[in-house]
């Protein structure tokens, strides 16, 4: 538990890891008492990640916090500020008021089969391969509320190739940018706005 306020310095090539389902990181500041993550060397990538890994702890939230210039894709193509990260025993993460910035990769990485109990009001933005990277089935966590410009590039990376759940995908003012094809099992709907950028040779079955 961090208390606000409260700055964490990160070293070169650093990160932390939040493993398994007795560990969490609960990080809640206020708009007054914020809680950073930073580098000691201000630039992209220079530390690694904040990782939280297959850990369905509800303690595991952010909220009031800003995570900057870390994501380094040193050893990772999908390098994040933040990662959730999990097989299908899935990972918990409630994100809100939370500002990603500066990273190298993406701001976050969230996997298909993760929970976010919630995810509200967050930023992400200079981040050089986007805002998010998200499995498929975890793309209607993100939320109208959110904000996912200013990146390298503006559009949420979308991995994997299903939708096995009745689930909406929100309009929020960037394109779904698709790895390959998707296959749809239940009713899966794109509110008004939505944009799908396929990739050459790609379906939707």
């Amino acid at each position: 538990v961090l208390e606000a306020p409260n700055t964490v310095i990160m070293s070169e090539g650093t990160w932390i890891s939040i493993n398994g389902d007795d560990a969490g990181l609960s990080a809640v500041g206020t708009a007054d008492k914020p809680i950073f993550f930073t580098g000691a060397v201000k630039e992209r990538g220079s530390w690694e990640r904040i990782d939280f890994d297959t850990t369905n702890n509800e303690i595991n939230r952010l909220e009031f916090v800003t995570v900057e210039y870390g994501g380094s894709t040193k050893h990772d193509a999908n390098g994040a500020g933040v990662r959730a990260t999990a097989d299908s025993h899935g990972v918990t993460l409630s994100l809100s008021n939370t500002t990603i910035r500066e990273s190298e990769g993406f701001g976050l990485f969230l996997t298909g089969s993760a929970i976010a109990p919630s995810f509200t009001k967050n930023v992400f933005t200079g981040n050089t391969l986007g805002p998010v990277t998200v499995g498929s089935q975890a793309a209607h966590l993100l939320d109208t509320t959110s904000l996912y410009t200013g990146n390298g590039v503006d559009h949420i990376r979308v991995r994997d190739n299903q939708v096995g759940k009745t689930v909406t995908w929100q309009a929020v003012g960037v394109p779904y940018e698709l790895e390959g094809s998707i296959n749809v099992y239940e009713v899966w709907t794109l509110a008004p706005g939505v944009t799908l950028l396929m990739p050459e040779a790609a379906w939707i079955h």
